[in-house]
């Protein structure tokens, strides 16, 4: 799984880029043969005003060509993360589980058994 952590560089200190990493291969780590690349984005649209305004916005890209988005808002940053990526961890687990239900074309048996006269 590629991840790519994207942000504004007053939030992307060392200690945030590696708590981003490390949550999304503890949530992730199971669907890590699906998932084929994780993009996480952080900002502050607020900027230093105040206020509910660190943003943290995930995409995943999987196999099959479908894709997942999260978005989630809070004021600490790393509790914003955490949110994030569990949802996005969910998400991930609920599109699996969809794709198991969906019943898969029936395969014509060729065999001494389906002969006939």
């Amino acid at each position: 799984m590629k991840t790519d952590i994207r942000g504004v560089k007053k939030l992307i200190s060392p200690a945030i880029r590696e708590h981003a990493r490390r949550r999304i291969h503890f949530a992730l780590g199971r669907f890590e043969e699906r998932v084929l690349s994780l993009t996480l984005r952080l900002s502050d649209p607020n900027g230093p005003r105040g206020g509910q305004d660190k943003c943290c916005k995930i995409e995943a890209k999987l196999r099959g060509s479908s894709s997942l988005f999260v978005e989630e808002t809070g004021t600490d940053l790393y509790a914003v993360i955490d949110l994030a990526v569990e949802r996005l961890g969910h998400a991930i687990r609920r599109h699996v589980e969809k794709r198991k239900d969906v019943p898969r074309r029936a395969q014509p048996v060729f065999g001494w058994d389906n002969l006939r006269e």
